[in-house]
């Protein structure tokens, strides 16, 4: 199929179906495309392939990181969440799991790695449905955890209260009560009650309650989480939470569910997270945090939430509605920063890598770039990264493209990227022709 992109600099791929690549000519800097590893196009139309997308670790034994694809929308008229694992070394399907639930054909997915919570020796997942049904209680939201050997479920936790959302975030915040097993974080962003709760990874029982903030109103707190390690030196692991439209994160101890400290910014402040690792030399893990609305992100202190950096997009629309840890691409001892931007250029969308050294230095920090060729494709509507696919020692990264039509149907799209950048590359247009050679898709 052949897809027209923005920019006539660019041969079309050699590859059925799959995901054409063009570049912009941002203000502050020109930049490399990536090589592109594999692509997998949606099949079903209306479905939003790559409506989210997560990397995980090893499920499969070859010591490679997975990467995992959720979907929205309708396929012959009935609504199907579900979310797809794919290995990163070759792309083939691994897992599959079924959704619950919509509200009006909007879905909420959250996914996350756990690390191994039933002792075979292979890290486990957690699949969310916040808008899951159960029984006769409409939208409590469920929680999935399962096994990264088998794909099949281990337990299921169900919310709690009606409309309570259980389930819009998750985080795999390690072990929190010193059992030995990891635990999880789960948002609940209903409008009647908004927490988030902590836990027991070997059962799923209640090891914490964390109350959203008093007197904000609706700011769907829960709406994004994120795992941060052990930030106040008691060997467990903490976490941060963020809301769609509370202008704030805060950091909690996983340990007690204290709230340790928080940090404020515009209406769209925390509505994505991810941890960077440590970015400033203290020890501790900071948080990137996006402000669509800002058309910004910004770099917190995992010490005190303080602003270390922010980063502002001179031609975005919605930058950093989703955002991502590319891992080290330029080698410079940090991890670098992947920024989604689904609105840019009547929705054709943006994915951008930055080095977070040279942002923060005030120098052109843009790595990589991908924008989606055609209007409506929403590239960037989801990002994640931090591990290798590849095996070639670089941490790498995936891209959703819930709008993209594919052969007339708009049926989505995603892709994994190589992360390597060779060392004093000059920064210039991307030869897509020798992009390499990805996978078909596979029908979901």
């Amino acid at each position: 199929m052949s897809r027209r992109p923005h920019s006539s600099t660019l041969r079309r791929l050699p590859l059925c179906g799959a995901l054409a690549l063009a570049l912009a000519a941002p203000a502050w800097a020109q930049a490399r495309t990536p090589r592109l590893l594999v692509d997998h196009p949606g099949t079903k139309r209306n479905n939003y392939f790559g409506l989210d997308v997560w990397v995980l670790p090893d499920f499969d034994g070859d010591g490679l990181a997975e990467w995992a694809v959720g979907r929205g929308g309708t396929a012959n008229g009935r609504a199907t969440p579900e979310v797809k694992v794919f290995s990163g070394a070759d792309g083939s399907l691994i897992h599959k799991i079924a959704g619950f639930g919509t509200i009006n054909g909007l879905f909420l997915e959250s996914f996350a790695g756990l690390g191994d919570v039933d002792g075979d020796g292979v890290g486990d997942y957690a699949y969310g449905s916040a808008n899951a049904t159960v029984g006769n209680r409409p939208n409590v939201g469920k929680v999935q955890v399962i096994s990264g050997a088998t794909g099949t479920v281990i337990y299921v936790r169900d919310g709690i209260t009606n409309f309570g959302g259980f389930g819009a975030s998750l985080a795999g915040v390690g072990d929190t009560n010193g059992d030995g097993i990891p635990d999880l974080v789960v948002g609940a962003l209903g409008t009647l009650n908004e927490n988030a709760w902590i836990l027991d990874g070997r059962n799923g029982a209640v090891l914490h309650r964390v109350p959203g903030p008093k007197g904000l109103g609706d700011i769907e707190f829960g709406y994004s989480a994120a795992a941060m390690g052990d930030l106040d030196g008691d060997g467990m692991g903490d976490f941060a939470v963020g809301t769609h439209s509370g202008q704030l994160v805060e950091f909690f101890s996983g340990a007690s569910g204290r709230m340790l400290f928080q940090a404020a910014g515009s209406a769209s402040f925390g509505r994505s997270l991810a941890n960077l690792g440590d970015i400033d030399g203290d020890g501790l893990s900071d948080l990137l945090v996006g402000e669509p609305l800002a058309n910004s992100v910004s770099i917190l202190s995992g010490a005190d939430g303080t602003l270390l950096h922010r980063l502002t997009s001179p031609d975005g629309v919605r930058f950093g509605e989703a955002v991502g840890l590319a891992g080290d691409v330029d080698r410079d001892g940090r991890g670098d920063l992947l920024v989604g931007d689904p609105e840019f250029l009547n929705r054709s969308g943006r994915v951008q890598v930055f080095s977070t050294r040279a942002s923060m230095e005030g120098r052109a920090g843009l790595l990589f770039e991908i924008v989606g060729p055609v209007n409506g494709d929403r590239l960037g509507a989801s990002v994640a990264g931090g591990l290798d696919l590849d095996g070639d020692g670089r941490a790498d990264f995936v891209t959703g493209a819930p709008g993209a039509e594919i052969a007339k149907k708009r049926s989505g799209d995603a892709a994994s990227w190589s992360g390597f950048r060779r060392r004093g590359a000059r920064d210039q247009g991307p030869d897509v022709a020798d992009q390499g050679s990805p996978s078909g898709g596979i029908k979901d």
